[in-house]
């Protein structure tokens, strides 16, 4: 009785545990980049796109964001892709230092505030971003695009987002995540109900190993 009274608790104390984990990493999108997307090198480098799941990502565009220092030293960014591509220019780039900011959209969705695009850039002075559709219009799966990016500047820093629809004719409402894909911080909220229920297996399994 004891034994089936413990793994009923077990299960219990699990629920919040997996619910939490599942929360935290369906956070940000649905749209992944693979290797996780700040640019510090020249490049080429080559990324993987794709989505998770059954998702698919219609009209997919790419949101880059740039440090100053990597501006003042930028000659272009090269995106290209199996039978395409796309560049920019420094002209192409518009400034923007207000961190509540967001960007690209406004107020709708995607979501990204220019004061956490400066933490990731690792900079105090404004940012300088471009927006553009790429890729062709090809949707993303969950089936690896790739891309290369080439980042000519003497001072290469910058971040990668895929944009895209979750529906053909929708909004752009379905992205990739601030954080490098595999690190979303969870709200403190999930934090608390997985560090408890953590402690409270610990605690079980210790009353448990006292009373054999």
């Amino acid at each position: 009785m004891k034994n089936i009274m413990v793994k009923v608790a077990s299960i219990i104390l699990l629920v919040p545990l997996i619910t939490g984990l599942a929360i935290v990493s369906a956070a940000g999108g649905n749209i992944k980049i693979d290797p996780p997307y700040h640019l510090m090198t020249v490049g080429p480098i080559e990324y993987h796109v794709y989505t998770t799941g059954a998702h698919t990502a219609y009209n997919p565009h790419i949101f880059l964001a740039i440090s100053k220092d990597c501006l003042e030293g930028l000659t272009e960014v090269k995106i290209e892709w199996s039978g395409g591509s796309i560049s920019f220019s420094p002209g192409d780039f518009a400034s923007e230092g207000q961190n509540s900011k967001k960007l690209p959209l406004g107020d709708g969705l995607p979501v990204y505030t220019v004061a956490s695009i400066k933490d990731h850039l690792g900079t105090d002075d404004e940012i300088y971003w471009v927006f553009s559709a790429f890729l062709d219009g090809t949707p993303i799966t969950n089936t690896y695009q790739a891309f290369n990016v080439t980042l000519d500047s003497n001072e290469p820093n910058m971040m990668i987002y895929v944009i895209g629809r979750s529906t053909v004719d929708g909004d752009l409402d379905t992205f990739t995540p601030v954080t490098p894909s595999g690190f979303v911080v969870p709200e403190p909220a999930t934090i608390a109900t997985i560090g408890a229920s953590m402690v409270g297996l610990s605690a079980l399994s210790i009353r448990r190993m006292r009373k054999k």
